[in-house]
């Protein structure tokens, strides 16, 4: 582990820098990158094989704490009415 200072930078207690420099020509970089892609990988499919909740304008529909006010509604119609309007414009 390497220190980080924001205000003084960085530096290496005794040996460090011997270890660091043997782990970097030693491929060490390479293979922690190649662990973090793959790690990566398997977190994005994991994420893709979960059902996702169905949402609307960021809201999540399936998890909404309470019934929708009619306020509500009407400000997400009108929302959408406005989406409809600027994407037929652009035609």
């Amino acid at each position: 582990i390497v220190d980080v200072c924001a205000k003084h930078g960085t530096w290496f207690d005794i040996g460090e820098l011997a270890h660091v420099l043997a782990f970097v020509s030693s491929g060490g970089l390479k293979r922690t990158a190649e662990v973090e892609a793959e790690e990566h990988h398997r977190v994005s499919v994991a994420a893709l094989s979960q059902p996702s909740p169905r949402t609307w304008e960021g809201v999540n529909l399936e998890a909404h704490p309470s019934p929708i006010t009619w306020a509500e509604m009407a400000e997400s119609v009108q929302a959408f009415v406005d989406w409809v309007r600027g994407h037929f414009r652009r035609l």
